[in-house]
């Protein structure tokens, strides 16, 4: 047999066989993508490509979980880590936040409670009630800083708080508060109140306040003076804040509900699924509108991946769709400051991707 009519044997096999080589490979490669979600009621999309990226690793941020912006500083909270870090824009330096310690002045474990709008950072920890007060702007004069304790957060003693947004008259807290999602409080008067309604469908009505905050215990906020946003899952919910502090509901949008199991025995009050579908993963505001990230992937399917959005979600304040941007590069968190994005991607090495509106 020659080497001739080998050849030819080998090619009319490969000829024949052409087209199921192809569905192969675009059934491998369709499992590995993920259309990028839509949502009803946005009728612009437009594509967002990278403009600029800032790779972490050489600034000694290793493993970052979430990117805030302010005072043309971009602080990191990353796991393993004592505190916060945090990259000066002005001449990229990089400085550390310490936080975590047994200190009158350090806590067990913290949350920032949310404020672009101001150098004064402020810090929770729901296992000792501590707030905490930190001028980012002093990192600038000392290279490692500390913040120091202002006061105990308003809950009584069965109450826990979990994450925090705040604007210049009040701080809003979710967790386990009494009959409502949200407290409000006061920071001239000292008064608080609880106010808003968890997010309801069949199965969360069954539930009683102290569930129900377990089930929502991942609420993201954000607002300004007059107006707050809160999001979990697939939920979005949009409110104008009165001048005593209460939460008037505008409208909601709820596009899908968690998936999850409540436990009556040890360990968690509520265990969420792995076909829990991840919803909204960020949120922030700057001017005008509300920016918010989407998945719309599971852990089953994607794994840690799930974490990953392609989309940016752009509402105004009374929760009106006004456009879908897809991202060219992938996001875990991010921040806005004007008509910058500055976007933490963890699909390789951490670095951050910047993105300008048009």
């Amino acid at each position: 047999m020659s080497l001739r009519y080998i050849i030819r044997l080998i090619f009319t096999f490969i000829m024949n066989n052409i087209y199921i080589y192809i569905l192969i490979i675009i059934f491998f490669v369709s499992c590995n993508a993920h259309p990028h979600p839509s949502l009803e009621g946005f009728e612009i999309v437009k594509d967002l490509v990278v403009t600029d990226s800032i790779e972490l690793e050489g600034y000694n941020i290793l493993n970052p979980n979430s990117v805030y912006y302010t005072q043309n500083m971009l602080v990191f909270k990353s796991r393993g880590r004592n505190g916060l870090q945090v990259l000066d824009l002005n001449d990229y330096k990089s400085y550390v936040m310490n936080i975590i310690g047994v200190g009158p002045d350090e806590v067990s474990m913290f949350n920032i409670i949310r404020n672009k709008y101001s150098s004064v950072f402020h810090f929770v920890d729901p296992n000792t009630k501590k707030i905490l007060e930190f001028r980012i702007d002093t990192l600038r004069d000392c290279e490692v800083a500390r913040p120091f304790f202002l006061k105990k957060t308003p809950t009584d003693a069965n109450e826990v708080v979990f994450n925090g947004f705040e604007n210049s008259s009040f701080f809003f807290f979710t967790g386990h508060i009494g009959d409502g999602r949200f407290l409000s409080y006061n920071k001239k008067t000292g008064y608080k109140k609880v106010c808003g309604e968890f997010p309801e469908n069949d199965q969360t009505v069954l539930l009683n306040e102290r569930r129900k905050g377990s089930v929502f215990n991942g609420t993201m906020m954000t607002g300004n003076e007059s107006h707050f946003v809160a999001c979990c899952s697939g939920l979005i919910d949009f409110y104008e804040i009165s001048p005593d502090g209460e939460l008037h509901e505008i409208t909601n949008r709820y596009y899908h509900f968690p998936n999850f199991e409540v436990n009556n025995g040890n360990g968690p009050v509520v265990s969420f699924s792995s076909e829990d579908k991840e919803g909204f993963r960020g949120i922030d505001s700057e001017g005008n509108f509300v920016y918010t990230l989407y998945s719309d992937k599971t852990f089953k399917e994607y794994r840690e991946r799930a974490y990953n959005c392609e989309t940016l979600f752009l509402y105004d304040w009374e929760g009106n769709p006004q456009c879908e941007y897809r991202l060219e590069k992938s996001l875990y968190s991010f921040a806005v400051n004007g008509k910058r994005i500055y976007g933490l991607s963890r699909e390789n090495d951490p670095k951050v991707y910047v993105y300008e509106l048009p």
